[in-house]
């Protein structure tokens, strides 16, 4: 197969366990780049918080493309072009605030520059601000952003409370909203249907390439749409087993180099 785009995730994927890109995984990404290869980025992140990694692998020098918001947006790095978009309606960002609270968990949501939450101490929410470059802003009531156009927000707790009450959730909310765990600790909610596999869609229609033509690289149960989607779907040696199971082939970690090793196995390198 001669394939024409490849779909990466961020963290625990293209990154590793260090949050870094390696030497190896850079040099082959951008060596197929080079020929013509397609790459995106796709992530749980906001745009903010995918930029950095866009940079590093120069998406905007060779075209390539970002999804952004778990799948939300779709983005063309060069032009900044929002080629697909989708946003929640206005009523669920406090109503999933009210449901947050009510289970004894912490809600966030990312506004502009921020990450708004109701609780600025939680080291997870701490951490997402960091890791996508956004400050801090803590609320109790979240009814002046109802009518904000916003793609996504989140639940953050115990991952085995969150196990717990997503049938809840999906019984409030899935009508208007997808809902799936980003993270072991972070509950998303994004616009119903909004999948990072739809992301890749949109970008594969965009410029007529076959999903055949597409590989894509996750760890993370918000990664398996993707990989169900790509005509090749890798999950990285360090996933869980029901990313694993959805794959078409299980690579090393991303501490071994694992999207360079499976790149080297499908592609001519």
């Amino acid at each position: 197969m001669n394939y024409q785009i490849i779909a990466l995730d961020i963290d625990g994927t293209v990154r590793n366990s260090k949050k870094e890109i390696t030497p190896e995984t850079k040099k082959v990404l951008l060596e197929l780049q080079e020929k013509g290869v397609m790459v995106v980025v796709a992530s749980g992140r906001c745009t903010y918080g995918v930029l950095p990694t866009a940079q590093e692998l120069k998406l905007d020098q060779y075209g390539g493309y970002i999804i952004t918001y778990n799948g939300c947006q779709a983005i063309e790095c060069k032009t900044g072009k929002i080629i697909d978009n989708h946003y929640l309606p206005p009523y669920l960002v406090g109503k999933v605030s009210e449901f947050s609270k009510s289970i004894g968990g912490d809600f966030l949501m990312y506004y502009d520059t921020y990450v708004v939450s109701d609780n600025i101490q939680n080291p997870h929410v701490q951490n997402e601000a960091r890791i996508n470059a956004l400050k801090l802003k803590e609320t109790n009531d979240f009814s002046p952003y109802n009518e904000e156009k916003l793609n996504e927000c989140f639940i953050a707790a115990d991952p085995e409370l969150l196990k717990k009450i997503i049938p809840e959730a999906e019984r409030l909310f899935g009508d208007s909203a997808n809902i799936f765990r980003s993270e072991p600790h972070f509950l998303s909610f994004v616009p119903a249907g909004t999948e990072k596999g739809n992301g890749l869609k949109a970008i594969l229609e965009y410029h007529n390439i076959p999903r055949e033509a597409s590989i894509a690289f996750g760890d993370a149960y918000n990664d398996i749409s993707m990989i169900q989607y790509a005509g090749l779907g890798v999950a990285m040696g360090n996933a869980e087993d029901p990313i694993k199971e959805a794959a078409d082939f299980v690579t090393k970690s991303c501490d071994e180099d694992g999207i360079a090793y499976a790149l080297h196995k499908f592609l001519d390198l």
